[in-house]
């Protein structure tokens, strides 16, 4: 992750397998972590079954809220590609019961198309 990515708050790829060994406390029997991301802060995570939010709460990021979207819960989503002057991806995804969508900010170049693709696949089941 770049420094101005950093500080613009996007998202970057990190691995899948150091995801499944760090957060293997939230994983249900037989769950895998297929995707994972970080922004300065916080962590996304796509398993088998939900989208994790993992959000550090206020200076120190002792606190931690995880905020567990099971697939069958996320009404819509939309890719919005980085363009000339806005240099970020963005994610957003509707939440039943939620009238706001979650957003993420992805640094350009990374994949946005293979995560629509997994959430669309998660979707379609």
């Amino acid at each position: 992750m770049g420094l101005l990515d950093m500080a613009l708050g996007n998202c970057s790829a990190i691995s899948a397998d150091q995801a499944q060994r760090e957060y293997a406390m939230l994983l249900a029997p037989g769950e895998r972590i297929e995707q994972a991301f970080q922004d300065v802060r916080d962590r996304y995570l796509l398993t088998t079954t939900r989208f994790i939010f993992v959000d550090k709460k206020g200076l120190t990021g002792k606190k931690t809220e995880f905020v567990s979207i099971p697939y069958r819960s996320i009404r819509m989503f939309s890719v919005e590609t980085a363009g000339t002057v806005d240099t970020d991806a963005e994610l957003m995804i509707w939440v039943t019961g939620s009238e706001l969508p979650r957003k993420l900010n992805f640094a350009r170049g990374q994949n946005v198309f293979a995560l629509q693709a997994q959430l669309a696949a998660h979707l379609m089941r």
